[in-house]
């Protein structure tokens, strides 16, 4: 029993070991990407809201989301809004800022009432299934 506790022990020491690793190789890409220190608390952000998905990042793909940030966003700023709304959304990866207006923006529907999209005229597209016969009464 007590075997089996160390054995446990040191394997738990060496996954936080290799954690502390890789962490210290994120931040070390991410001091070398930029020196702006809201960019890098939001890189550092990211990488930890993907650990607590147990998503973590490999540093193929540190080296990826960096060269991804720089094709999405022109400045710091913009990047550190599109990291921010994946953070937000549960996104797993960084993509190109939604429309910052939404729904304010939008082309308002119009909608007419009883009237459906196919041009019918106030009947049914069941109407076909109404024979005399059947009634949803048994």
């Amino acid at each position: 029993m007590q075997l089996q506790c160390k054995e446990r022990k040191v394997k738990n020491k060496s996954k936080v070991k290799e954690i502390k690793e890789k962490e210290i190789k994120d931040k070390t890409a991410f001091e070398a990407y930029t020196s702006n220190p809201v960019l890098l608390s939001s890189l550092n952000s990211f990488i930890e809201f993907r650990m607590k998905i147990r998503k973590p990042m490999t540093d193929r793909a540190v080296s990826l989301l960096l060269s991804n940030l720089d094709k999405l966003g022109k400045d710091d700023k913009e990047k550190i809004s599109i990291l921010e709304q994946s953070i937000l959304n549960g996104w797993q990866g960084i993509f190109a800022l939604k429309d910052q207006g939404g729904a304010a923006n939008a082309k308002p529907r119009e909608f007419t009432q009883g009237v459906r999209s196919g041009g019918h005229s106030g009947q049914s597209e069941y109407a076909h299934l109404d024979k005399p016969g059947w009634s949803r009464r048994a």
